[in-house]
């Protein structure tokens, strides 16, 4: 079972007003948006309540309004590391607890 608390409750609404107002400035309505990221009209409504969405509709809805970049952050920045791993990417994270 899957606890949702209040910070993902407001973190769901913040997205999906994020993607209306993308969607709105593009002067588009739900069911183009649904047709141009080629999801249902009822994900781009759910995701638009903060009713929850999968990643691949998060993802194609922000490709269909332009704002897929935002993964971009996600990418790594500057040059790996030559200590412990010989330069190489690590595969998993420590076992450790943080």
């Amino acid at each position: 079972m899957v606890i949702r608390t209040e910070a993902d409750l407001q973190r769901e609404t913040a997205v999906g007003d994020g993607v209306r107002r993308a969607r709105l400035l593009m002067d588009m309505d739900q069911a183009t948006l649904a047709r141009r990221a080629n999801v249902s009209i009822g994900s781009v409504r759910n995701l638009e309540s903060g009713k929850g969405s999968t990643l691949l509709t998060l993802l194609r809805v922000l490709r269909a309004v332009g704002r897929d970049n935002i993964f971009e952050q996600l990418q790594p920045q500057g040059q790996p590391r030559n200590g412990r791993y010989g330069g190489r990417e690590r595969q998993r994270a420590s076992s450790r607890s943080t």
